[in-house]
């Protein structure tokens, strides 16, 4: 998933005010405009784990934010995309502006709950945290302007909590049938195709309304197997989930208050400060270790190990959990894998991270030294050191010691052997995978071929 620190973008004019009289002062004219700009922010959810740590199913989400960053794409508007992870803490800080997004766009999972219904949104360690609609209330209340002019929650229950919004002064909240679950794949094309209309200025119940038609004819959801008809074809029943609310609204016959431009310029977030790739579809399941590696990053361990046996998964999990942790800014200089497999020697491996953070601009310096990683906030993945246990103990002991009494830096290393005693680490053993997470990576590291007759197979 790409995410990144907010950046500042053009502030747009927008005026909020719908019905009765004019701004009586151009200071309140001033205020009205300046309510919201030209953004689309995106507030992603993804735990890893329920409470009672059992795995949250994943979600598309890179997927759907690529199809939304392609539906503004060439259609003369200046805006900028925001991506932010769901948690309490930057809710509170999103609903702190002053000047606020023109939408506002969840991606992750809703819940029923003993009295009602609940995001979730996540905690600092990937537990699924329910956000319920008293919360919400408590968020929204009392404020002077709504925190959007359309809010789209893209998440199974979410019309349980669409009245907070909508007492909040939200015009436009669309939300699934507060009883129903929505497939990934339903989600993604509904979103995909409503920004297309609201940028082409349709107004909201049109692109509302063309959305679902979109839905409705869509190849790939005609050929899902119905487990309440027990034939092909979710269409019908998948659009029909959406709500567009309050209902029977006159605010719905406009178009959204885009400002547009002469030259269209799209601000999204970048993937930055890291050497690991934003996704990978092969990798599954882990998200228990996931979880217990996020434990102990903000414990007091510096250094962690992943030890196990060669093809257990050390690396692809190291990556899992670098990635995790960039996508939530845990690392204010990045997050960067270090591939050491046949370096035999400390200079060697100290050579090698300094060139990989000169390269990308961590350090700024004619002559790198390790010494400049000291004021560096860090994760540092060190990735299959078993040469270096082998050739050169002592000179990989004294490195690595260097580096974790740096306040701010942390490592995660794979290795089969175990690392010397003088190093203070804490070790944690790569298992193999269950049998439907095997069986998932069986099918997503198949050769093309074999996946595709599969398909074949399931449609057959």
């Amino acid at each position: 998933m790409v995410f990144t620190l907010e950046r500042s973008g053009k502030i747009e004019s927008q005026s909020i005010r719908q019905q009765g009289e004019p701004p009586e002062t151009a200071q309140e004219q001033i205020e009205e405009e300046l309510q919201f700009k030209n953004e689309v922010l995106i507030l992603v959810s993804a735990p890893l784990l329920t409470g009672d740590l059992y795995p949250v199913e994943g979600l598309s989400i890179q997927k759907e934010i690529d199809e939304i960053v392609s539906a503004f794409e060439g259609l003369g508007i200046t805006l900028e995309i925001t991506v932010k992870i769901a948690t309490t803490e930057s809710l509170l800080e999103v609903f702190s502006k002053k000047v606020k997004p023109l939408i506002i766009h969840f991606i992750g999972h809703g819940t029923s709950i003993d009295d009602g219904f609940a995001l979730l949104l996540e905690n600092k360690v990937g537990l699924a945290r329910p956000f319920t609609r008293e919360e919400f209330h408590r968020l929204l209340a009392n404020r002077t302007s709504p925190p959007c002019q359309l809010a789209l929650l893209n998440a199974c229950h979410s019309a349980g909590l669409a009245d907070e919004l909508i007492e909040a002064g939200v015009s436009h909240v669309i939300t699934v049938n507060a009883e129903d679950t929505i497939l990934d794949l339903t989600a993604r094309i509904f979103s995909q195709h409503l920004y297309k209309a609201l940028l082409n200025q349709l107004s909201v119940i049109e692109a509302f309304e063309h959305s679902r038609s979109s839905v409705l004819i869509d190849d790939e959801l005609a050929q899902s197997f119905n487990e309440k008809t027990f034939k092909r074809g979710v269409n019908l029943e998948e659009a029909f989930k959406f709500q567009l609310l309050p209902r029977n609204s006159s605010t719905h016959h406009t178009p959204l208050s885009f400002q547009s431009a002469s030259i269209g310029k799209i601000i999204v977030p970048a993937w930055e400060k890291t050497n690991i790739s934003p996704d990978d579809s092969t990798f599954v399941g882990r998200r228990l270790d996931i979880y217990h590696l996020a434990n102990d990053l903000i414990s007091k361990y510096c250094c962690i190990t992943l030890h196990g046996m060669g093809g257990m998964g050390k690396t692809s999990l190291a990556l899992a959990t670098g990635r995790w942790q960039h996508e939530r800014q845990r690392w204010r200089d990045g997050v960067w894998l270090i591939r050491l497999r046949d370096v035999d020697l400390s200079t060697k491996a100290a050579a090698q991270i300094l060139d990989t953070l000169s390269v990308n601009r961590i350090i700024v310096s004619d002559s790198p030294k390790i010494t400049d990683l000291r004021d560096k906030k860090l994760l540092l993945i060190l990735d299959d050191i078993d040469r270096l246990i082998e050739q050169d103990a002592e000179g990989l002991t004294d490195l690595l010691n260097i580096l974790l009494s740096y306040r701010n830096l942390r490592i995660l290393i794979t290795s089969r052997l175990g690392l010397p005693m003088q190093i203070y680490h804490h070790r944690r053993e790569v298992q193999g995978l269950g049998k439907s997470d095997s069986i998932q990576a069986f099918w997503n590291y198949s050769p093309a071929v074999v996946v595709n007759q599969r398909s074949v197979g399931n449609v057959m």
